[in-house]
């Protein structure tokens, strides 16, 4: 504008100048919480899996491990009688369930007594947790 030119500039830049540092403060702001939610979202993910890695994958291994061990003695000749024997040598509470022959289940154990050794050894599977 002739005349005038230099009295509006000075306005319209200091509009210009406060309008650019506006947009400046909200780029900063969505940069800030974009990074907040990108944080989030990791935190979110990476918390779950490492309790699943560092705490329930282990002993799901050693239970893996256990049980596998467990099948290959049940499948070798004899292992039925060793896993009778670990049922005997456990703890006495599922005991209970198996009907004592005359001696007890030590003795029909130690005579080979078919009926007590397969429950024994089922007692043994159900405790690894596996099924019979």
């Amino acid at each position: 504008m002739p005349l005038v030119g230099d009295l509006l500039k000075k306005p319209f830049q200091s509009a210009a100048d406060a309008g650019t540092g506006l947009a400046d403060a909200g780029q900063s702001l969505q940069d800030t919480i974009s990074q907040l939610a990108t944080l989030a979202a990791v935190a979110l993910i990476v918390v779950p899996v490492a309790v699943v890695l560092l705490l329930w994958l282990p002993l799901r291994l050693r239970w893996i491990r256990r049980s596998a061990t467990i099948r290959r003695l049940l499948d070798a000749p004899g292992g039925t009688d060793l896993l009778a024997l670990r049922a005997l040598t456990g703890p006495p509470g599922d005991l209970s369930t198996i009907s004592a022959p005359p001696g007890g289940l030590a003795d029909a154990w130690r005579r080979g007594d078919q009926h007590v050794v397969g429950a024994l050894s089922e007692i043994a599977l159900r405790r690894a947790g596996l099924r019979p």
